[in-house]
């Protein structure tokens, strides 16, 4: 197994046992693990599960945020949170099937277009985008192919105005919200603490329930989920 494309395959032993270390709470025992790894229907997504689970477990699940400044925790829960709900998202966009196309290349792509007349009609153009080949996209792909008792706990997580969210969709698109003020503006993901937290949503307070250990296991039910579909397909 040579070819660099695959380069997670080249070390399978190892990368597998740390897959199984990573995921070994979704499966009975060792044997069924195996039996789901072997049951991936080529290398490539051998490859691709080997890589998902080797960073997920390093970056993830045995990874925390350190402060060398012993004058400060050295561990603060909402750095850390913070990064690794956004190792989660990125993963989860790399399992997406579709080749990402950035807003000026899809633009290009849709003909006849130009000039854009104003800063309205480039916002629907930008919604359409979003809607159709954006990042959101793969993400709200990804929590709607869960289980439905899944789905209903996550909803039931966040309440808006006393009420909780309506739809995984709804949901999605809140959790995709968040990451994206921490990579764009630096606002931390609060939102993902151990304890129950108020946060501002739209103007909205909310009532997060949701911590980063059901984030980390709906993100293992949701892999699990997406690589048993390629193997009955």
């Amino acid at each position: 197994m040579s070819d660099k494309k695959y380069s997670f395959l080249i070390n399978e032993a190892s990368y597998k046992k740390e897959a199984y270390y990573a995921f070994s709470s979704k499966f009975e025992g060792r044997g069924a693990f195996e039996s789901f790894y072997q049951s991936l229907p080529s290398d490539f997504y051998k490859d691709q599960f080997l890589r998902v689970s080797n960073l997920y477990l390093f970056m993830v699940k045995t990874g925390d945020w350190h402060l060398k400044d012993t004058g400060y925790n050295k561990n603060i829960e909402y750095f850390s949170n913070s990064y690794k709900a956004i190792t989660i998202f990125s993963l989860i966009e790399s399992l997406s099937d579709e080749e990402y196309v950035g807003f000026h290349g899809w633009l290009r792509e849709q003909g006849e277009i130009f000039p854009i007349q104003d800063m309205d009609e480039l916002n629907i153009l930008h919604e359409k985008y979003k809607k159709s080949f954006g990042s959101i996209r793969r993400c709200v792909s990804f929590f709607e192919n869960l289980p439905s008792n899944i789905k209903d706990n996550l909803c039931s997580s966040i309440t808006i105005k006393g009420k909780s969210v309506q739809s995984i969709k709804k949901f999605a698109q809140i959790l995709y919200d968040f990451r994206s003020k921490f990579v764009h503006q630096g606002d931390l993901i609060l939102m993902l603490d151990s304890s129950p937290i108020f946060d501002v949503y739209n103007k909205n307070l909310i009532l997060s329930k949701f911590s980063i250990e059901l984030l980390q296991d709906t993100f293992e039910e949701g892999v699990i989920a997406y690589f048993n579909n390629k193997i009955t397909q």
